[in-house]
């Protein structure tokens, strides 16, 4: 079930221009859903939202900043 979301939610229609296919397809490397984890493709997909304006998406950031998920933990960014 969750490999045919990876499929739908493919990375040329993230980089077609969803904010919204980015932020889930960053969240689905991040908890391995359907895939294996990938925390530094997690952040380059939020960081895609973020771009194209999706603001909800600097939670995601700063949640593994947090939570140093594939980054140095780091309160202050």
């Amino acid at each position: 079930m969750y490999q045919k979301t990876v499929d739908l939610y493919s990375e040329r229609m993230a980089e077609a221009g969803g904010k919204y296919v980015c932020v889930c397809l960053g969240v689905m490397y991040q908890d391995g859903i359907g895939i294996n984890p990938n925390y530094s493709t997690t952040m380059e997909w939020h960081r895609k939202a973020v771009e194209q304006g999706y603001a909800d998406a600097q939670f995601y950031i700063g949640s593994m900043y947090e939570h140093g998920k594939g980054v140095d933990r780091n309160y202050s960014n």
